[in-house]
């Protein structure tokens, strides 16, 4: 999922996937929709059918995690595809969260960050 040039991550803030089974909840007005990727400065979610979204739009939320904490976030919509949208954000999710969370993903899903 990570982008690798010569060994090194290219990308600025390290990007954290889940685990279908644990993905979070983003609550954003009526609308939920799981997120499959989180970092500092952005997140991926899954859409829900019918909702329509444009590159630009502002989307603002509420994350709810798998201890029940919540982080809340915004920001704009970077890129979409057929089913998922990439948000740059605004108001993020703190690093100390990021590294709460790849420490709960890790220990309770050893084999699923190790490469094939």
């Amino acid at each position: 999922m990570n982008e690798f040039r010569d060994g090194e991550q290219r990308r600025e803030f390290f990007r954290l996937p889940y685990p279908t089974s644990e993905q979070p909840v983003l609550v954003a007005g009526d609308a939920e929709h799981k997120v499959v990727e989180i970092a500092e400065n952005g997140i991926r979610v899954v859409l829900n059918p019918g909702i329509a979204l444009d590159v630009g739009d502002i989307v603002s939320g509420t994350i709810l995690f798998h201890d029940e904490q919540t982080e809340a976030v915004s920001g704009r919509v970077l890129r979409l595809d057929a089913s998922q949208a990439v948000l740059q954000l605004t108001r993020g999710i703190s690093q100390h969260r990021v590294m709460q969370e790849q420490a709960f993903l890790r220990k309770k899903y050893p084999n699923f960050f190790r490469s094939p």
